[in-house]
């Protein structure tokens, strides 16, 4: 063979070498879930990307957008839906931007769009453009339509505090997670909220920096427009069924006795009365026929009534003030041996406020007529819930409300 005919097949050699490497360069980049580019991706060539508009003189945006309460989808609809909602959510944005800006999975429910010669003005109109299209679109599929809200975080270059790449990137992390600490579906460039007044006329509200911020407690006028909030939910299960919303107003009181009798802190204690107050919220989506039925449910309308409490996790998901109250009210029908539903969680994997609700509403109920039975006798209910110690229920809860009922607490 001639050192000309080597020389050809080497290089043709080092062609099929070269391209095959930028293919596996671009799939160890691509996130494959949702066929973005991944975190990897976006640490080895923003840098890049900065230091060319800087040098240039160009604007540079940087967009970080977090799907709001995403790991309420994971719970109630369970891991396959939230990964449609992920790539779902990648396919809407990538209709917003052009096909010069990157978007990058930037963490679990995160996502980044870098967005070259893009300035603030032009970069806001697209974060609102994507707030609002996702406000109005349904995710999932037909056995799970979802709805969700974003936050977004938004800083531009060049701005003042912003010099190196890093800067860019710790802005916008700091204004998501402003957008996330008022609630969420929300665009904020830190240290700015963009508002627009009656006329459509933005205004920039300086915001205090996140570093500095404390935590604010809610008023007193705060918590009686939230417990107005919360009545009138409630109140939306009364109208079907009477039973429903006068259970739950008696269990909040037994589920607020046992948390106080465990000794814990009036926060979370608060959130346990608002979550006994809802926790059947979810009965409005089931049929009057099926929950005042007198005798026995068929296997089909049960399966329907243990829907319940993911729907009412998917009313409540969005309203900021009521997301602690998520977990109780979708994990509050699980058993302490794993029998229960939705998920088959068992022991100390159930939120302890879960537990709570759940012994106060088997307690509550037993001591309530039904329309297929009257009520147990006190001393008949509290044999009921001994017998399912261990089972059912909490041991420790048991004992609680043995000394409640004791003491005539309950």
């Amino acid at each position: 063979m001639s050192k000309r005919r080597l020389f050809i097949d080497n290089e043709h050699k080092r062609n099929i070498i070269r391209k095959y490497r930028k293919k596996i360069e671009r799939f160890v980049s691509l996130d494959p879930k949702t066929g973005t580019f991944n975190f990897r991706y976006f640490e080895h060539n923003f840098y890049k990307e900065f230091e060319f508009a800087k040098n240039n003189s160009n604007p540079l945006s940087l967009m970080i957008i977090d799907i709001d309460y995403f790991k309420s989808v994971n719970d109630a609809y369970g891991f396959v839906s939230g990964d449609k909602v992920l790539r779902q959510l990648a396919d809407l944005i990538k209709t917003e931007i052009r096909s010069t800006d990157t978007i990058i999975r930037y963490g679990g429910e995160e996502f980044a769009i870098v967005m070259p010669d893009t300035n603030f003005p032009r970069a806001h109109n697209i974060a609102e453009n994507i707030i609002n299209k996702v406000s109005g679109e349904t995710f999932g599929d037909y056995k799970a339509k979802i709805k969700i809200t974003v936050s977004i975080g938004l800083c531009s270059y060049p701005k003042e505090d912003v010099s190196t790449s890093k800067d860019i990137i710790t802005k916008a992390e700091q204004a998501l997670s402003l957008s996330k600490e008022k609630g969420g579906n929300n665009v904020y460039v830190f240290p700015y909220k963009i508002i627009r007044d009656e006329n459509g006329k933005k205004h920039e509200i300086i915001e205090l920096s996140v570093e500095n911020k404390k935590e604010q407690k809610l008023t007193f006028k705060d918590k009686k427009s939230l417990m107005e909030f919360v009545n009138a939910l409630a109140n939306t299960v009364k109208a079907k069924d009477y039973y429903t919303q006068e259970h739950s107003e008696l269990m909040s009181k037994v589920a607020v006795e046992l948390a106080r009798r465990l000794g814990m802190p009036d926060a979370e204690i608060e959130t346990i009365k608002l979550g006994a107050m809802l926790h059947d919220l979810g009965k409005i989506g089931i049929n009057e026929s099926i929950l005042l039925k007198p005798g026995k449910l068929t296997n089909e309308e049960y399966e329907l009534v243990k829907q319940h409490p993911q729907i009412g996790a998917e009313i409540v998901r969005t309203v900021h003030a009521l997301k602690d109250t998520l977990p109780l009210i979708l994990y509050h029908h699980e058993r302490f041996d794993g029998s229960g539903y939705l998920k088959g969680l068992k022991a100390e994997e159930i939120p302890i406020g879960a537990r709570i609700i759940g012994i106060a509403d088997v307690y509550q109920a037993l001591r309530s007529d039904r329309p297929y039975r009257k009520s147990y006798s006190k001393e008949e209910a509290l044999e009921i819930i001994k017998e399912g110690s261990g089972k059912q229920f909490d041991p420790k809860l048991v004992d609680a409300l043995l000394e409640l009922a004791k003491n005539k607490y309950v």
